[in-house]
């Protein structure tokens, strides 16, 4: 693995099984337009890719851009990426507990909260940037390890039942919504 690029080394080397879609009954009603913007059958091409297109997305952006806000009460482009790499984590945690079998309900993060005590306006983009590339390298090497059956296992987060499948590819669909928000509403990525 290439020091500063940890992605390539997991997702060269990782073995993994296909990853298609979840059925309907793997995740809330409400998961299911993010979910279907996403083209393709299998989730690990688009999970190995997104750093890139988030790197590419704030190539060159200027710390002040990064800044912008579109609106009163809206998070900064920055913010948004800390959000990114926050919510990853917090989906992760959620995937390795179902796979390993751990029925215990987990309780909802608030995202505002975590945005509101967090430094991610006080740091560079590209530590943000690299910092998301570290996550995604720790989601793929621990989706890596998955076999068939723990992408089946189920549990219960924020009330709501998800399989470690579809909490893949809902990672997946987050960055994409992200990605979509900042190149809409931020004019970053375009």
């Amino acid at each position: 693995m290439t020091p500063g690029r940890p992605l390539e080394g997991v997702a060269r080397e990782a073995p993994r099984l296909r990853v298609p879609r979840p059925g309907p009954s793997e995740h809330p009603a409400n998961y299911l337009e993010d979910l279907m913007a996403l083209v393709g059958d299998d989730v690990w091409p688009m999970l190995a890719s997104q750093p890139e297109e988030v790197e590419r997305a704030f190539h060159g952006i200027a710390e002040e851009r990064a800044l912008f806000r579109y609106a009163a009460n809206k998070w900064s482009a920055k913010e948004v990426l800390g959000h990114v790499c926050d919510t990853e984590r917090v989906l992760s945690y959620r995937a390795l507990r179902f796979a390993r079998g751990d029925a215990t309900p987990l309780a909802t993060f608030d995202e505002d909260l975590y945005v509101a005590n967090s430094t991610f306006d006080a740091r560079t983009v590209p530590s943000l940037v690299e910092e998301f590339r570290t996550v995604r390298a720790a989601t793929l090497s621990l989706v890596s390890g998955f076999d068939a059956d723990a992408f089946r296992c189920v549990g219960v987060a924020r009330g709501l039942r998800f399989s470690v499948r579809a909490l893949v590819w809902v990672m997946v669909g987050h960055v994409r919504h992200h990605l979509d928000t900042l190149r809409d509403r931020y004019g970053i990525g375009g």
